[in-house]
């Protein structure tokens, strides 16, 4: 088991799976494709569109009746750099600069790095042409451009929508509600013969010529293995898909595949009750503990306060305001899901509203002496050079630094949230599945949430690593 670093094994109790491989050749094989993918987001979709595009025949298989998994959730939002449209407005980034900033995020939130950094910067310098511009090709189009991300129009249901859709013109076959249970694989090599699955009550085995694509998924779901591997991410809020329970990274665990970070998941600040993400939109506000203290740059990577806020005591913080900034931004500069002048919230016991700093501290019970000091120190900062020598925060158009002084006061609990994990199997940058003595196992594949990753992009790093692992699956000779 391994709660951070690279192991294996640990999980197979999880799931309660008796046996999740199946370890010699079944007596008939009721479906047969050249490349079979598991699972039907963004990644695997990708997966398929490549492998259909080598002229072999593919199937995906999904669980659910209505496939997407966690890429449907999402926001769109891709880090991706020096794509057409980017470079089309002079936003250019330099692959080295960015590949230190995702670096600083890993450190700052417990990422063991489990690659020198080849893989990462595969895709760093990848990312534009093969994730921004190949995308345009399926008739996306994007509504937010910077130097480091893209996010399309319609967010994640209109991009899995896309390419689903490209994946079926291409001849993709596509079975839902079609769960896969286990590998079928050869005892002498390991080598991947196909999978076994269920289907409307049925048990059905399904021969993969070349190979498997597993891209079924995170975690963080699964609050068993949640509780096994990742403290935090078993005491976070779940937002996310309700499928992503792990069968995938079971499966291949079984098999002998590598795993790192499984202690380490993705999340945001969250506002229990409503499960709406804290998103600063033009205001100023502070975080603060249980003790009345700050203890972060408000303003830093939504990774990094997430991680943050879990090590405060009692797993929480609070968001505290005023009512001028909530007059420059509405209710909606704490989160795009509130009313605009919180009203509804405050008689929900989602808000906290006082007449007084004093108030307010009694109010959500933290001590009132430190909230006050900390509260007092940081008008002074405001009113003065508007630095924060204690956590470097700065003035910023969405997170600004201002007096917090006029009542009424404001606060909102932040807990930390799970939408997906970034822990999972160890893949190389060929999209090939490692085994624990850190060799392929052969015709294994994964892309997507089910590997170790994302810390760059999880929708954007799901796109490319599908599409390498559809391309080197289809180039697999046939094993009959």
């Amino acid at each position: 088991m391994a709660i951070g670093g690279v192991g294996v094994g640990g999980a197979l109790t999880v799931m309660r799976v008796a046996e999740p491989i199946y370890w010699k050749m079944p007596e008939r094989w009721d479906l047969e494709a050249d490349v079979v993918v598991a699972g039907f987001g963004v990644a695997g979709a990708s997966a398929a569109i490549e492998a259909a595009e080598n002229k072999v025949s593919v199937m995906v298989l999904d669980k659910s009746p209505t496939p997407g998994g966690n890429s449907v959730m999402s926001g769109g939002n891709m880090g991706v750099i020096n794509s057409s449209v980017q470079r089309e407005r002079g936003l250019l980034m330099e692959p080295a600069a960015w590949g230190r900033s995702v670096v600083r995020v890993m450190k700052e939130t417990h990422w063991e790095q489990i690659f020198p950094t080849e893989r990462d910067m595969k895709y760093i310098e990848n990312s534009g042409k093969e994730v921004g511009d190949w995308l345009r090709n399926f008739g996306i189009e994007y509504e937010f451009v910077i130097p480091t991300l893209l996010r399309n129009k319609g967010g994640g249901p209109a991009l899995v929508s896309a390419l689903q859709k490209a994946a079926r013109e291409r001849g993709v076959r596509v079975e839902t509600e079609f769960k896969v249970i286990q590998l079928v694989a050869r005892p002498d090599t390991n080598a991947v013969l196909g999978v076994v699955g269920e289907k409307g009550g049925s048990r059905l085995f399904v021969k993969a010529r070349r190979g498997v694509v597993l891209s079924t998924g995170p975690f963080s779901a699964n609050k068993e293995m949640l509780k096994l591997y990742s403290p935090i991410g078993y005491r976070a809020l779940p937002i996310t898909a309700a499928i992503s329970t792990g069968e995938g990274l079971i499966m291949a665990q079984a098999l002998g595949a590598a795993v790192a970070n499984l202690h380490h998941i993705s999340g945001f600040p969250a506002i229990p009750k409503v499960n709406a993400r804290f998103r600063p939109q033009g205001i100023s506000a502070i975080f603060v503990n249980e003790k009345g203290y700050r203890f972060v740059n408000e303003a830093e990577h939504f990774e990094i306060l997430n991680d943050k806020i879990f090590y405060q005591p009692g797993h929480h913080a609070w968001l505290v305001t005023d009512s001028e900034q909530l007059k420059k931004s509405t209710g909606k500069g704490i989160s795009t899901t509130l009313s605009e002048d919180l009203t509804r919230e405050v008689e929900q016991g989602v808000v906290y509203r006082a007449p007084s700093l004093e108030a307010l501290a009694d109010a959500i019970k933290i001590d009132r002496s430190s909230f006050l000091r900390t509260v007092r120190t940081w008008n002074e900062w405001a009113k003065a050079t508007k630095v924060d020598p204690d956590f470097g925060r700065v003035d910023s158009p969405t997170f600004t630094f201002s007096p917090i002084e006029s009542p009424p006061f404001y606060a909102v609990e932040l807990v930390p949230s799970i939408s997906g994990t970034n822990g999972g199997l160890l893949a190389d940058g060929e999209s090939r599945v490692l085994s624990v003595h850190g060799k392929p196992i052969p015709r294994l594949y994964a892309a997507g949430d089910i590997v170790a990753g994302g810390m760059i992009s999880h929708l954007g790093e799901a796109i490319f690593f599908g599409r390498i692992a559809g391309r080197n699956v289809s180039k697999e000779q046939p094993w009959s």
